[in-house]
């Protein structure tokens, strides 16, 4: 059987019309609901980003209210001979109304090329050769810092020399 090409038919014009209205709002449709998607993702992103950024603000806002430095030696009759001997007291203060939890403190170098963080100090601690004897490294932990000034002791009175603080 063969089909003349000829005799299709094509329609009217405003069936033409309306399809073609019709494929338009289908692609503004995707379209709008496309840009609607890309839009909430951007928001949201943003939001998570400026959660972030206050929440990182208020840690730093408590962090700030909180200082810590190093008291004076204390050295028993008996260790005065001794290097090292005694306890060395770290006073800290809470200036923030609400307490710090898992505090570390450490006594780091202020001054010339020994550590000048916690991490460094450790790290330092546990390159020294086993046979050096003596007590550990100048850190103590604090569960709770109540608001208010508090003293904590770490071993040894060397701590508060002149280039540590």
């Amino acid at each position: 059987m063969v089909h003349n090409l000829s005799v299709i038919a094509w329609g009217s014009l405003p069936t033409w019309v309306a399809a073609g209205a019709s494929c338009i709002a289908a692609v503004g449709t995707v379209g709008t609901l496309i840009a609607a998607l890309g839009q909430i993702t951007y928001e949201r992103n943003r939001r998570l980003a400026q959660d972030e950024q206050d929440r990182a603000a208020r840690r730093q806002e408590q962090a700030r209210l909180v200082a810590a430095w190093v008291g004076t030696p204390e050295r028993t009759a008996d260790e005065q001979g001794v290097a090292g001997a005694g306890r060395t007291p770290i006073e800290l203060w809470n200036g923030s109304s609400e307490p710090v939890y898992s505090l570390v403190a450490v006594i780091v170098f202020i001054q010339g090329a020994a550590p000048r963080d916690a991490e460094g100090i450790l790290d330092m601690w546990q390159q020294r050769p086993p046979d050096q004897g003596g007590f550990g490294p100048p850190v103590t932990t604090i569960s709770i810092l109540p608001p208010g000034r508090w003293r904590v002791w770490i071993h040894g009175s060397g701590w508060s020399g002149i280039l540590a603080g």
